[in-house]
């Protein structure tokens, strides 16, 4: 759920659905590739403030 239980809510209620799987499927791969890019972002801004 990542801390967004309204668009876990409404990615879940699209899996439910036959039509709506795909799109759900989608949102899914693209939420956790955002959610990767933050973390590595906030490493790398830890990185560059500890060289200072």
């Amino acid at each position: 759920m990542r801390g967004k239980i309204f668009t876990s809510i409404i990615c879940l209620i699209l899996q439910i659905t036959l039509i709506g799987w795909i799109p759900a499927a989608i949102w899914a791969v693209i939420s956790l590739q955002n959610s990767r890019a933050n973390k590595r972002n906030q490493k790398l801004i830890k990185a560059i403030k500890s060289k200072s």
